[in-house]
């Protein structure tokens, strides 16, 4: 959970990067080339046995809000059709931080207890 303090301005940097994201991905779709996405989800949700991440690939992916919670989706619906996927929606107040990272092309959505890295 982000820690507010007295002027919101973790808050305000989180909700930035949010928008910057939709914006990034919006530009990227393209039905007629279409960009793909490796999705990593690492949640190990103090399970005492090794955990491994979860991988994925997506096509096209995009991202909105509503009422303080981002929804992803993708060409293909995997995110909707399949159970379980951390990236097709969470509560935009958990996140801790994202970092874009241009220099390996990865952006990294950071929670409390764990991550998910989008490679593009």
């Amino acid at each position: 959970m982000l820690n507010y303090g007295d002027d919101g301005y973790e808050e305000e940097i989180v909700n930035a990067k949010i928008l910057h994201l939709i914006s990034f991905l919006d530009e990227r779709a393209n039905y007629e080339n279409i960009t793909e996405y490796k999705i990593l989800e690492y949640f190990p949700i103090d399970k005492p046995e090794p955990y491994y991440p979860t991988t994925y690939k997506l096509n096209n992916l995009t991202m909105e809000t509503e009422d303080g919670v981002a929804y992803c989706g993708d060409d293909e619906n995997i995110l909707s059709d399949e159970i379980g996927h951390a990236l097709f929606g969470f509560i935009i107040e958990n996140v801790i931080y994202i970092a874009f990272q241009d220099f390996n092309n990865m952006i990294t959505i950071a929670f409390e207890k764990g991550y998910i890295r989008i490679y593009y």
